[in-house]
């Protein structure tokens, strides 16, 4: 029998202001049976968070940025992005992370010099198009088909 993959981990950065955003991203990536670090789901009272997130980071295969206005205005989305890119750049981790930037607004003039040359996913005014297209080109996997709406029951007509 082939070998079974494992479905590569993911790291998502974002700004609060875009969690609503987030939230949805993240549940629709474990729908399609991802897994992987969000700040929101991963991290507990007493933790670490700078521990938490160094953990999430390096044990991740594709880093997702969530670029908007504030995002790109965040420090701490700003040290995360480049952890991220060093990362990428150390000895022996073959370019992992994959940094997979997705645009929630126009912003692209904003982003960081070393965020530029990357194709990124456009998520504004075409959500399941780009999440399609994030799975697919991004992680690799196919999107499970949503469940069929369920039809109201009909009643029994009686004889």
């Amino acid at each position: 029998m082939p070998e079974q993959q494992t479905p590569p981990k993911f790291f998502i950065t974002h700004s609060w202001k875009d969690i609503d955003f987030t939230k949805r991203l993240c549940d629709d990536l474990r729908a399609n049976g991802l897994a992987g670090f969000f700040d929101a789901y991963s991290i507990k009272p007493g933790d670490v968070v700078s521990a938490e997130i160094s953990r999430g980071l390096e044990a991740c295969d594709i880093y997702v940025p969530i670029l908007s206005h504030a995002a790109l205005k965040s420090p701490w989305c700003e040290e995360e992005i480049h952890a991220a890119i060093t990362l990428g750049k150390l000895p022996g981790r073959n370019g992992r992370p994959r940094i997979i930037p997705v645009l929630v607004e126009d912003c692209q003039d904003e982003m960081p010099i070393f965020l530029r040359s990357r194709l990124y996913i456009n998520f504004a005014g075409r959500y399941d198009e780009a999440l399609k297209e994030l799975l697919t080109r991004g992680f690799g996997v196919l999107p499970k088909s949503p469940a069929p709406p369920m039809l109201p029951e009909q009643p029994v007509p009686h004889s």
